[in-house]
């Protein structure tokens, strides 16, 4: 069995992913939209509520948890690895930079929350992988808050375009460092057609190895399930259970 967290539709955006490429293994996926944004909180707020997660993970016998949310990823699970020394917590800031390590960038879009971006261990890790690579780091605050709320595809276009419009011709590489960003991959690709990396690819590879012989996928949401199993049968088309956190 296996956990992740996430804000909200990140985490199950992650999820989608991986059951594409991993059959056999059982996942328990948290999306803790009532307390969705992070990246606006402050690190006690975000430490407490990975804290919480966590706990609410190991007392259900998970000891398997994929963060799949940069902005905790990059502020508090470094501390809280040291606090859990019972489970196996997976940083997808660090997975997603090791999968970069065999490719070729002179300039990068680095797309990622406010949290994320003031920690810069997404620059630091791209810079000591490509010391002489531009990076252009940028917050997207209207992302999140639109794709949570599902706004409609005009909307969402131009909230993209704002945002990536000055990069043509400026990067090679856009790297989405949410993994809400997934869902909006094609309205950036309308304008930025370059290559793109994002943690899904990195987190297949690592857990590909785990294998249950009955699988099945839960989600937990600390908002509305009705409003969370809708919208992942909207964006996804995942026809699954969603309890209350």
């Amino acid at each position: 069995m296996i956990g992740i967290m996430d804000s909200g539709l990140g985490g199950i955006v992650t999820l989608h992913h991986i059951l594409k490429y991993v059959k056999d293994t059982s996942f328990v996926c948290v999306a803790d939209q009532a307390n969705a944004p992070y990246g606006e909180k402050s690190i006690e707020e975000l430490e407490n509520i990975a804290r919480k997660h966590l706990l609410w993970f190991q007392s259900r016998g998970i000891t398997t948890v994929i963060v799949a949310c940069n902005t905790l990823c990059s502020t508090v699970i470094p501390k809280l690895k040291k606090e859990f020394v019972d489970m196996q917590i997976v940083d997808i800031i660090s997975l997603t930079c090791n999968a970069l390590k065999d490719e070729c960038i002179s300039s990068l879009l680095l797309l990622a929350t406010k949290r994320s971006i003031e920690s810069k261990v997404y620059e630091q890790s791209i810079q000591s992988l490509f010391p002489n690579c531009t990076i252009y780091p940028v917050v997207p605050s209207l992302w999140v808050p639109s794709i949570e709320n599902q706004v409609d595809e005009v909307t969402l276009n131009n909230v993209v375009k704002d945002v990536v419009i000055d990069y043509v011709d400026k990067v090679d590489s856009v790297l989405l460092g949410c993994t809400h960003y997934p869902l909006v991959k094609p309205y950036i690709q309308k304008y930025l057609p370059v290559k793109m990396y994002d943690s899904c690819d990195a987190i297949v590879d690592v857990i590909a190895h785990e294998y249950l012989q009955q699988p099945s996928v839960c989600i937990y949401t600390s908002g509305d399930p009705d409003v969370t199993k809708k919208q992942v049968y909207d964006l996804l088309q995942m026809d699954v259970e969603v309890l209350k956190l």
